[in-house]
């Protein structure tokens, strides 16, 4: 199997599995660090993709938090 249809692989049960549930299994020292080098490699990339989409929705959040925050001060 090619290196790009693993990683693709790999992603779709970790998509399935969530976020929440594949740091769990990390930091447990679960089964998913039983899948080599180059799976806990991928894992750990994926977790920071995971990371900076949640700091931008929650960033998107605070600033329609402060735009209305504006708005009703405004009026």
């Amino acid at each position: 199997m090619n290196n790009d249809a693993q990683e693709s692989q790999w992603r779709s049960g970790l998509e399935a599995a969530g976020e929440k549930a594949v740091r769990d299994n990390i930091n447990s020292r679960g089964s998913l660090v039983t899948g080599g080098e180059p799976k806990q490699q991928f894992i750990r990339r994926w977790l920071r993709e995971k990371d900076v989409e949640r700091i931008s929705r929650e960033q998107k959040g605070l600033d329609y938090a402060r735009w209305t925050f504006y708005v009703a001060v405004g009026a």
